[in-house]
């Protein structure tokens, strides 16, 4: 097929008709700003959907990642930033009007996270000491494009309607994962080709819908189905640690209600509070307590054995790039064979894939500065979505404290946090909307009270 395509014969008349539809696309999108509107919520809707890791087809292909990863052909790399160009080609019309306050977008955000910033810094500058530096680079820039379009659509919707668009995404993901089933060895992995990301995906989906049931009486059915879709293939995943998500997540929503009634000061100090020691639960669960996890969780103890990997992670690998750590994604590169710097061998032989815990991967790509620089940015953001929370009359305003969580309990004993996934553009979509929108409410604030200050001293002056 590859040879057929490739062929000049076969090749012009596709080229051809290519352009022809993308002439024809970008005249209908510039001539009619209601169509390009619903095409850019099409498009949002599938960019989740493919960063959730949504794997059939050309979905799967549409990914990113594809141009970052050591072995794709450049012909393929090419075709997918034709593919990304085309878009951008077409979308131009609507591009142009909506870019205009990307600048002071940036500014806002720059003032209100800069160790985000400092992050990304971080590992722009890891190429410079990468053992791969053009891998380092290729996967910072991809990362860096993902943000990009994060922070876009962050920019053009509120609140509501980005929780929209994960609400029906995460309702998809359900629904497809039901049908396609793909059980593997553990469980059922879904859409996603892998347990554990089902289970993180799927439990996200149950907290979110649940909270919809009940905060949204008209939708409550449908809510209640998608919610218990949901909890049905986490059953089926076998992932113990999506069970406890959930019950983290159920509990912190639950305790939001009290923290509400906090001075702003403890309400920070509470929220943070709860998450370290829910997160130090989560890890003793998850390693240590056979009797929970066998007899409350269903799960055998077959997993348990993180805690001597990090130890021996800790003593061979980390402590000699403690600070800088090994460039972004140069760490587990088994194509390099003996070379690979991630090539760490339990003493029972067994490869370790990876380092099943978010934060030690940062540690490994971007040093402890870089795991200080992510902290920072972190808290800054818990401290954002209190003022959110604390100064919106929208239901939605505790949700941004659902996605922080949803970025972090997955990588306590598995995810990456600084990923090319759906857990690192909700993030992204939390710093920037929050931050948008508070300056609005600061600048909205502003206004009225020099009007009312200009409406007094007249009155004054009479």
């Amino acid at each position: 097929m590859k040879e057929i395509l490739l062929n000049p014969i076969f090749l012009m008349p596709i080229l051809i008709i290519g352009l022809t539809y993308i002439g024809i696309s970008y005249t209908l999108v510039s001539r009619n700003p209601k169509l390009a509107f619903k095409a850019e919520k099409v498009l949002i809707f599938v960019f989740i959907l493919v960063m959730a890791g949504f794997n059939w087809g050309l979905f799967e292909r549409l990914h990113p990642l594809a141009s970052a990863v050591h072995g794709t052909t450049l012909a393929a790399r090419i075709g997918q930033l034709a593919i990304y160009g085309a878009i951008l080609f077409i979308f131009f019309p609507r591009l142009s009007n909506t870019l205009k306050d990307s600048l002071q977008v940036l500014v806002i955000t720059l003032i209100e996270n800069p160790f985000l910033y400092l992050l990304f810094l971080m590992m722009s500058l890891s190429m410079f000491w990468s053992e791969i530096p053009i891998l380092t680079l290729r996967h910072t820039l991809v990362l860096l494009g993902i943000t990009t379009v994060a922070a876009y659509i962050a920019k053009q919707y509120n609140w509501v309607e980005l929780c929209g668009f994960i609400k029906w995404a995460t309702a998809l993901q359900a629904i497809l994962s039901l049908i396609d089933r793909d059980p593997q060895g553990k469980g059922w992995t879904g859409i996603y080709g892998h347990a554990n990301g089902h289970g993180s995906h799927m439990g996200l989906s149950v907290a979110l819908w649940a909270w919809y049931a009940v905060n949204y009486p008209k939708q409550r059915w449908f809510a209640v189905i998608i919610a218990a879709i949901s909890l049905l293939l986490v059953e089926k995943t076998n992932s113990a640690g999506a069970k406890v998500q959930i019950f983290v997540y159920f509990s912190f929503l639950i305790y939001l209600q009290v923290v509400k009634k906090l001075p702003p000061k403890w309400q920070f100090v509470a929220v943070v509070l709860f998450i370290i020691l829910f997160s130090i639960a989560t890890i003793l669960i998850t390693e240590n307590l056979e009797t929970i996890v066998v007899d409350v969780l269903g799960k055998d103890m077959t997993f348990t054995g993180r805690r001597p990997m990090w130890e021996l992670l800790w003593e061979t690998k980390i402590k000699s790039h403690l600070w800088l750590g090994y460039g972004y994604y140069s760490f587990w590169q088994p194509w390099r064979g003996i070379s690979d710097s991630g090539l760490v061998i339990m003493p029972n032989g067994y490869k370790v894939p990876n380092a099943h815990n978010g934060f030690m991967e940062i540690i490994l790509d971007i040093g402890m500065i870089g795991l200080i620089f992510f902290l920072l940015a972190y808290l800054k953001t818990i401290a954002t979505a209190i003022r959110y929370m604390n100064q919106s009359n929208q239901r939605e305003s505790v949700l941004p404290f659902l996605f922080l969580m949803y970025l972090i309990m997955p990588a306590l004993t598995n995810n990456r946090i600084i990923d090319f996934s759906d857990f690192w553009c909700y993030y992204i979509f939390v710093v920037v909307r929050l931050s948008i929108d508070l300056h609005q409410m600061s600048v909205s604030r502003k206004e009225q009270s020099k009007m009312l200050d200009q409406s007094v001293i007249p009155k004054l002056r009479d």
